[in-house]
């Protein structure tokens, strides 16, 4: 053991919500957003639960995961979301969504 290092060194890179509703630290503003969306469709009932992931780039690599996830997983269903969408869910429901304005 290096006595110079502590014993645990963390890290942590990434966005949290400021009202701590989430114990989770998201890769972006957009899946924080997109994780308070789903947390407000669950309450009202709209969906049983939620597992998704959020893409910021879509490049060739990325399209080609998503080709493949089609393929070989069919009955999944995708749903590529986007800054419009995020945007656009700001501008009808940000805030009728807890936390929302609270998002960095």
């Amino acid at each position: 053991m290096n006595p110079r290092l502590p014993d645990i060194v963390l890290q942590v890179r990434g966005t949290r919500c400021r009202c701590k509703c989430f114990p989770y630290v998201f890769k972006s503003r957009w899946e924080l957003k997109w994780a308070h969306f789903l947390e407000y469709q669950k309450q009202k009932g709209l969906i049983r639960g939620w597992d998704h992931e959020v893409k910021g780039f879509m490049d060739q690599r990325s399209r080609t995961k998503l080709k493949r996830m089609a393929k070989y997983h069919p009955k999944v269903y995708i749903r590529v979301v986007k800054r419009k969408d995020i945007q656009h869910i700001g501008k009808t429901l940000g805030l009728q969504i807890p936390g929302w304005e609270n998002c960095p």
